[in-house]
């Protein structure tokens, strides 16, 4: 696990695909870990509501990031 990444994100291409409202990040701040070649402008936020099991609801404050696919290692 990378301890130094807290952030909750969402990719611009869900938010679009499940017509999710946004707004706008109170602080809009630049992440150079999500391209490698530039930084990338993070000014949205979006409400994703989701579900565990039968049990589990909640509802989390992402930032919407302009990725359309991502790598996820597990050692």
């Amino acid at each position: 696990m990378d301890s130094g990444s807290q952030i909750n994100f969402v990719s611009q291409s869900l938010v679009f695909f499940l017509n999710l409202p946004t707004k706008r990040c109170t602080e809009p701040y630049n992440a150079s870990w999500v391209t490698q070649d530039c930084k990338t402008p993070i000014t949205r936020s979006c409400l994703v509501e989701f579900l565990i099991g039968r049990q589990y609801k909640d509802k989390i404050w992402c930032d919407v990031i302009p990725i359309t696919r991502t790598k996820f290692g597990v050692t």
